[in-house]
Order: C-alpha cells, then sequence, then structure tokens
C-alpha cells in the first residue's frame, strides 16, 4: 500500500516537473515563409531595433513580410525595409501584437525584392510582463521574369540602361549613314526592371535634333507604341534616353532600341 502511493505521489511529481520543463511561450511562426530575424522592444516609447539581412544573394528576394510576437506584447508603429539599392519604405503596422499572435502579411512595393535590413519602431506594451520578443518572417511571390519583347517588325539599334538617380541620361550611338538604314519611326522596349522616360533625343545625319516626349512609365515585358519622327525615312547618328529607373524596381532598367 505504501509502495503503491509512494509511485502515485512520484508520477504526480514527475507530471509537474516535466509541465514546468515545457517552453513558456510557443513561438508563433507564419504557415509560409522564411525566418528572417529577431528583436526585442524595450517599455520605452517608440523604441527602434534593426534587423540586419546582409546582401542578396546570399539573401533571396521577398514581396511581402510578416511580424510575429513570441514573448510578451508588442505595439508597433512601423517597419521601415531598406532594400539593396539603399531605398526605403516605411509599412505603417500601428499594430498590437498579442503573445503567440502575428500581423498578416504585408505587401512590399515592386516585385521579390532583395531586402538588407528591416527596422522595428515600437515598444512593449505597459502591462505586458515580459519584454516583447518579435520575429520576422518574408515570403516571395510567384513573379516570374517576363521573357525579352521584341517588337514583331523593325531593327535592333541599341541597348541602354538607366540608373535609379533622377533624370538619367544614356546615349546609343549608331554611327553614320550608309551602312545605318534610314528609318521614320522608333519604339523602346524594357527588357530588365521598370523605366520612367521622360524624352528621347533624336539626332540625325545632318546633326538635327528632335526631342521626343515620351513621358511614359515602361514595365519589364512591356514596350512603347512606334513614335514617329518627322519627315519622311531619315538616317539617325544617335538615341539619348533620359529618364530613369523606377524607385521600387528591383533591377536598373535595362531598354532596347528599334526603328522602322
Amino acid at each position: 500500500m505504501f509502495t503503491s502511493l509512494l509511485s502515485q505521489k512520484l508520477g504526480i511529481s514527475a507530471l509537474i516537473l516535466s509541465s514546468l520543463a515545457l517552453p513558456l511561450v510557443s513561438q508563433a511562426r507564419p504557415q509560409e515563409g522564411s525566418y528572417l530575424g529577431e528583436t526585442r522592444l524595450s517599455y520605452a516609447e517608440n523604441d527602434r531595433d534593426v534587423i540586419r539581412l546582409g546582401n542578396c544573394p546570399p539573401n533571396q528576394p521577398i514581396d511581402s513580410i510578416k511580424v510575429a510576437a513570441v514573448r510578451g506584447t508588442a505595439d508597433i508603429k512601423l517597419v521601415r525595409v531598406r532594400f539593396e539599392n539603399n531605398q526605403t519604405e516605411d509599412l505603417s503596422v500601428r499594430s498590437k501584437i498579442n503573445q503567440g499572435s502575428q500581423t498578416s502579411w504585408i505587401d512590399l512595393k515592386g516585385s521579390n525584392r532583395c531586402v538588407k535590413s528591416v527596422v522595428i519602431i515600437g515598444d512593449t506594451a505597459d502591462y505586458s510582463r515580459y519584454p516583447a520578443t518579435l520575429q520576422v518572417y518574408g515570403k516571395r511571390g510567384t513573379y516570374q521574369p517576363q521573357p525579352q519583347p521584341r517588337p514583331q517588325e523593325g531593327s535592333y539599334l541599341g541597348e541602354t540602361q538607366l540608373s535609379y538617380a533622377e533624370n538619367d541620361r544614356d546615349v546609343i550611338r549608331l554611327g553614320n549613314c550608309p551602312p545605318n538604314r534610314l528609318i521614320r519611326s522608333i519604339k523602346v522596349s524594357a527588357v530588365r526592371g521598370t523605366a520612367d522616360i521622360k524624352l528621347l533625343r533624336v539626332r540625325f545625319g545632318n546633326n538635327q535634333i528632335e526631342d521626343l516626349s515620351v513621358r511614359s512609365k515602361i514595365n519589364q515585358g512591356s514596350q512603347t507604341p512606334w513614335i514617329d519622327l518627322k519627315g519622311s525615312e531619315r538616317c539617325v547618328t544617335s538615341i539619348v534616353v533620359l529618364g530613369d529607373t523606377a524607385d521600387y524596381s528591383r533591377y536598373p532598367a535595362t531598354l532596347k532600341v528599334y526603328g522602322k
């Protein structure tokens, strides 16, 4: 009898000890996405902490992020994302996240971008027993690079790349006529990245210049309509492209110019 009671007490004690050994908090890991990093917010209002991710590669490009509270309760004001090109995007979260819960997925501008760092601005809720510990996750969408668009008609004239600097300027030099073919209209295609084109400056064989006010945003895989030049077929010796890569574009814009 004594032995039986002793065994029961030992069994109950073992259960109590095993329950105490369980983790205090179960990590609220999203069902999808990759772990990016962890941070802790203090009780001081508008605390700020940085999760540094490094360069791409090896980081995988993502197009949305999620924040999970694994301990304590966090009052998040802002999430600031810094991309590979050093541009930033501020995500106004303004969300109170209780322990074990998480935000919804927050979409980033553009498609599958490389994130170098994530800044969390906020604080631990006053009533929270523990300082808030947060984990950040990212996921990439179903974005696939589009095939390079070659117009059904026209001759390839040249290629250029625009930087992220506003009103960048690059020149495609075609040489003299002959051997250049005479053309009467031109078209611009974006083969990578998104371009914000302001102006095309066309120089002819007689050194006259014609400015074509394009003012068009061209996404990867799309192109402008054919733009007619003044007069009949003319010899073009160079084309200046004035514009820049869109802020949200993952890659610097690469453009190809065609004539017919």
